[in-house]
């Protein structure tokens, strides 16, 4: 089962539960203890619980924010390297128009600089292409000393990749981390409802009850297969199966 599912399922149990322990009533001065005991656990355990859920749920949002912030400054920098190259193109071929220019020199330099074309580049992988990114706008810094629109443009988008890059990282691993807390808090949840089942049932018998714990508090296990009645005791069918005769 899915664990936003099953999260989904136990705060319901837990709230059911503590609804209807409140309201139970029994004569044995033991049995009301156990009654107080089994509220007080489902009370003090679902608040921590609950938000573990919740920040499990917020941290979730806020890593698949900081992803898309990623995605949009890769396309950023995609295009910002498309120009970088087609201005480094653009200056191999005004030195291959320049007789007393080394274009061949140059061109090696490139080769090594921006070894990439555009649509390879786009396929490099978002912590690739920051590492490309950076061999490029080296190069051309080389070739640009005083600078250009289109040099100034990739460190930007690189400038920005990395601090989106840096980001996501940061909120994955807070994801990551709510993610343990939750399953700690989870863990902790279920003893909670269990031990207060057990309080419960304990309580009923002690004061004779017809109360079935069943019925007033289903076990875990009915999370997973809602379809399966709330019963300790077997399935019976309705009507009795007839003998085939050979």
């Amino acid at each position: 089962m899915h664990e936003a599912k099953f999260d989904i399922g136990l705060k319901a149990l837990f709230n059911r539960g503590k609804n209807r322990v409140q309201n139970i009533e029994v004569a044995q001065p033991s049995g009301r203890e156990m009654i107080g005991m089994a509220y007080n656990l489902l009370d003090q355990e679902f608040a921590p619980y609950d938000a573990a859920v919740a920040a499990v749920q917020k941290e979730g949002e806020e890593a698949a924010r900081a992803a898309e912030e990623v995605a949009l400054a890769e396309v950023d920098t995609e295009e910002a390297f498309a120009h970088l190259h087609a201005t480094g193109n653009a200056r191999l071929y005004e030195l291959k128009a320049d007789p007393n220019e080394d274009a061949d020199l140059y061109e090696r330099r490139m080769s090594r600089g921006m070894p990439l074309n555009p649509s390879e580049f786009s396929h490099l992988g978002v912590d690739r292409t920051s590492a490309a990114m950076a061999t490029a706008i080296e190069f051309m810094t080389g070739e640009f000393p005083d600078g250009h629109a289109a040099l100034e443009r990739a460190r930007e988008a690189h400038a920005n990749l990395k601090a989106k890059l840096e980001a996501a990282d940061s909120e994955e691993a807070e994801r990551v981390a709510a993610m343990q807390a939750l399953f700690d808090a989870r863990t902790s949840a279920k003893r909670a409802y269990s031990a207060a089942r057990k309080l419960v049932d304990a309580a009923l018998s002690l004061d004779g009850s017809e109360e079935r714990i069943s019925q007033l508090m289903p076990p875990l296990s009915s999370i997973y297969d809602s379809a399966t009645p709330s019963t300790d005791e077997p399935v019976v069918p309705d009507e009795p199966v007839e003998p085939v005769e050979a």
